[in-house]
């Protein structure tokens, strides 16, 4: 008779569901041992394996307080919480202070893992894309320039060059 399973790692974090029989003869990586789904079970997003009393529990929702959107060259830092473990980009972070690299790359996913959820993707965003986002349209440009001639129309791009300076 096959029977609905999950497997779960050290901190309670369900990592796969399984659907047979003999869940003692399955290999499952970074598992550390399985049980049956119950009516507890909600889904592998808000449930977690409480291994010390064998039962599952609803995960709480946390805030690491980090915004969506940063410049390029911006310190962010957070702190792992107690008894989870946090992946930036698949990156497993298990404990302290985790200070992630802005200069390079144009994004990251954060997801807190175990007794916890919490999932914020970050955007990067160089000098250029902030530059874009506030230019004026390519309308209201050309009604600048026949309103207020080439030297209007300079001032106005002026404004958002000094504004987000290359970096």
């Amino acid at each position: 008779m096959n029977y609905n399973y999950i497997f779960y790692d050290a901190y309670g974090q369900i990592v796969s569901i399984y659907a047979g029989a003999e869940p003692q003869n399955q290999t499952v990586e970074g598992s550390i041992g399985y049980a049956l789904i119950n009516d507890n079970f909600i889904s592998i997003e808000d449930t977690y394996y409480n291994t010390a009393d064998k039962t599952f529990v609803a995960k709480t929702a946390t805030n690491l307080n980090i915004p969506s959107k940063v410049d390029v060259n911006t310190s962010v830092s957070f702190t792992v919480p107690a008894d989870c473990y946090v992946t930036v980009n698949n990156d497993k972070h298990t404990s302290g202070t985790v200070t992630i690299d802005t200069s390079e790359v144009s994004g990251f996913r954060i997801t807190v893992r175990g007794k916890l959820k919490y999932e914020q993707y970050i955007t990067i965003l160089s000098y250029s894309q902030k530059r874009a986002s506030e230019y004026p349209s390519i309308v209201d440009q050309l009604d600048e320039l026949y309103h207020n001639g080439i030297d209007g129309w300079k001032a106005k791009i002026k404004e958002v060059k000094d504004k987000y300076p290359k970096s």
